[in-house]
C-alpha cells in the first residue's frame, strides 16, 4: 500500500513567499488580530495592498521591504488608517525600492494615514515632487527616510517646511541651497551622506535648531567642518 502525501504548503506567513499562498493564509484568517506584518524580499506587486486593505485593517507596523506594489499598491495602502510604522525601502533580492514614483507618494498623502509615525520610501524612483507632497499631511510623522532618491535642492526646500525628529536624504543630490533651507527646520536628527554640500552649505547646518545628529560623510564641508564639530560634538558625522 502507498501513502501519497500532499503538501500543503506553508503553515505561517513567516513562510510563505509566493502571493497566493500568502493570499491563502489571510483569507483563511493569518491576521486577525495581527497588528504587526513583514513580507520583506518577496517581490509582491500591488494587489499585496489591495489584500491587506481587505483583511490588514488592523495593522499597526507594516514591512515591505523589498516588493514591487508600485502606485496602485500605495493607493490601498494609504487607507490603512491604523498605520503607525510603513516601510517600502529596497531589499537585497529587489534592490530597486517598491517603485512608488511620486504618484505613489501624492497617494499616500492623500489617504488615511493620520496615525503614521515612521516612513521609509529609500529608493522609490521619488524627485523634487515628493518633497513637496511630503511637506503637508501625514500629521503624525516623526522619521521620514527618503535615501537614493532625486528630490535635489527643490524637494528639500519643501520638507524643511515641516518638523520631524529624524530626516533622512541622503543621495539625493541635496546641494547647498538645499542645507541652506534644510538649517531653518526643525530636526533631532538628520542624514545627508553623499550630497552635493559645500562649507557654505555645511556651515548653515551649524545653525539648525535643536539638531543633535548630522550624517554628512560624502560631501565637501571644507572649513565648516570645524564649526560643525565645535557645535555638534560626537554628534557630527563625517565618516
Amino acid at each position: 500500500m502507498w501513502l501519497l502525501l500532499l503538501g500543503c504548503g506553508p503553515s505561517t506567513l513567516g513562510e510563505a513567499t509566493r502571493y497566493d499562498d500568502i493570499r491563502r493564509l489571510v483569507e483563511d484568517g493569518a491576521l486577525v488580530g495581527q497588528t504587526e506584518l513583514t513580507l520583506v524580499d518577496r517581490g509582491l506587486g500591488p494587489e499585496i495592498g489591495e489584500l491587506l486593505l481587505e483583511h490588514g485593517r488592523e495593522l499597526e507596523e507594516l514591512d515591505l521591504t523589498g516588493n514591487l506594489v508600485g502606485t496602485r499598491g500605495a493607493v490601498a495602502l494609504a487607507q490603512l488608517g491604523a498605520l503607525k510604522e510603513l516601510r517600502l525601502g529596497p531589499g537585497r533580492a529587489y534592490i530597486d525600492g517598491n517603485g512608488l514614483q511620486d504618484a505613489g507618494v501624492a497617494a499616500l498623502v492623500a489617504g488615511e494615514l493620520d496615525q503614521l509615525q515612521v516612513l521609509d520610501l529609500t529608493r522609490n524612483r521619488l524627485g523634487p515632487e515628493s518633497g513637496a507632497s511630503l511637506a503637508t499631511g501625514l500629521p503624525a510623522l516623526e522619521k521620514l527616510v527618503l535615501d537614493s532618491n532625486a528630490l535635489r535642492d527643490e524637494g528639500a526646500t519643501a520638507l524643511a517646511a515641516r518638523p520631524l525628529d529624524t530626516l533622512h536624504l541622503g543621495w539625493n543630490g541635496v546641494g547647498d541651497a538645499g542645507a541652506i533651507s534644510l538649517s531653518g527646520g526643525r530636526y533631532e536628527t538628520l542624514l545627508l551622506a553623499s550630497n552635493d554640500i559645500g562649507p557654505t552649505g555645511a556651515a548653515a547646518l551649524a545653525a539648525t535648531e535643536g539638531l543633535e545628529t548630522l550624517y554628512l560623510s560624502g560631501n565637501e564641508p571644507g572649513d565648516a567642518a570645524t564649526l560643525l564639530s565645535e557645535t555638534l560634538g560626537d554628534g557630527l558625522r563625517l565618516e
